[in-house]
């Protein structure tokens, strides 16, 4: 699935909502969804366990603070995405805490994964 990540959330320049739709669906399937399946599948394990530790790869793109801060405007749909992600890794963290169950996120910051040129990375990154 190739996403166009320059994609708007707000309607004055999303100029092809079926498209803004779809990717905010595949998204949403792919980074909630999906990791609410897994944990499930995997919690009876994790619950037998020693170690009792779940961790999901989230993005700063779901970081509120760090988006207006550095007024990073592309990616909406995949920072919704992830921020849902981080909103899942909370509700279970709340539910199994008291079963000793670690649920945490982190993000692993900038990481080339061969889609985005130097030039589409904010300046303010480029540093990291």
């Amino acid at each position: 699935m190739l996403l166009n990540t320059d994609v708007a959330l707000h309607a004055n320049r999303g100029s092809d909502p079926v498209a803004l739709e779809r990717e905010l669906l595949d998204l949403y399937k792919t980074n909630v969804i999906g990791n609410v399946h897994l944990f499930n599948l995997f919690l009876p394990l994790i619950l037998k366990g020693q170690k009792k530790k779940v961790i999901a790869i989230t993005s700063g793109m779901a970081d509120i603070e760090l988006v207006a801060k550095y007024g990073i405007e592309v990616g909406g749909p995949y920072s919704v995405s992830k921020a849902g992600t981080n909103a899942v890794v909370a509700k279970y963290s709340a539910e199994y805490a008291k079963d000793g169950v670690l649920f945490m996120s982190i993000c692993p910051g900038m990481v080339d994964t061969g889609h985005s040129s130097k030039s589409e990375i904010p300046n303010t990154f480029q540093t990291f």
